[in-house]
């Protein structure tokens, strides 16, 4: 069964429902900000990524971190994986598996769990929150958190080196000839760069980690991976927001 998703990734910011909020959020010691003035402030910083910028702590991808979730069908190793959405399409497709129509942006499971279920907000705070720290828009609709089977080769790191199973990202595309990176992940990632930002209104780091708006000083949200389209998946959990982060 060949699912051909609208979801709207982790990071994007195309397409969003025309509501939005007036509400305001931040983590204990930060000053209150306005929302939207604190996205674009982030948009603008996140265009240009510097040197002090990159992350050493990214997760990697490893079946031997005891923090993942892992799992065998006989033949294949697949690592558990999560999307915030608001697409109803996966809700009919827990247990089976499913072949994705799009690139999927995802964060390893149970890493938002652990953040929303510490931060003890519920209802519009929550959601507010939890957009702040993945990087998406004051006014973006998600409703449901999916968590998803993937097959590592199936993933890679939306940066210029998308290696999974290391801990850090680089500025740019590596030139060593055993780490060299492929024209399409090239093309797919100067593509993306080149509307990102005026057109798309991201957040989107290139460093391997969401933009946590809320953090302005230090940013570094979750680590962030993509599912590459085409890729088969199998759908284990369905859940809304607020039972998700119980």
């Amino acid at each position: 069964m060949r699912i051909h998703t609208t979801l709207l990734v982790l990071s994007a910011c195309i397409g969003l429902s025309a509501c939005a909020t007036t509400e305001t959020y931040a983590p204990a010691g930060i000053p209150q900000v306005d929302p939207d003035t604190a996205y674009q402030a982030a948009i603008d910083d996140a265009r240009v990524a510097e040197p002090h910028e990159i992350s050493r702590t990214l997760i990697a991808i490893r079946k031997s971190d005891p923090s993942q979730y892992w799992s065998n069908d006989g033949v294949d190793d697949h690592v558990l994986m999560v999307a915030w959405t608001n697409w109803v399409g996966f809700d009919q497709s827990v247990g089976e598996s499913i072949t994705l129509g799009n690139d999927v942006w995802l964060t390893v499971a149970p890493q938002v769990k652990n953040f929303c279920q510490a931060t003890k907000l519920q209802g519009s705070a929550l959601n507010l929150r939890l957009k702040q720290r993945l990087g998406l828009p004051p006014g973006a609709n998600r409703t449901r958190f999916v968590e998803l089977w993937v097959k590592p080769g199936d993933l890679f790191r939306p940066t210029p080196d998308p290696e999974i199973n290391d801990h850090e990202a680089s500025l740019d595309y590596p030139d060593s000839p055993r780490s060299r990176v492929s024209a399409a992940h090239r093309n797919w990632f100067d593509t993306l760069k080149s509307i990102a930002y005026d057109k798309g209104r991201r957040t989107w780091t290139r460093l391997g980690y969401t933009y946590d708006w809320a953090n302005p000083a230090y940013p570094v949200g979750e680590s962030q991976f993509v599912a590459r389209s085409g890729a088969v998946v199998s759908v284990h959990s369905v859940t809304p927001t607020q039972d998700y982060c119980r």
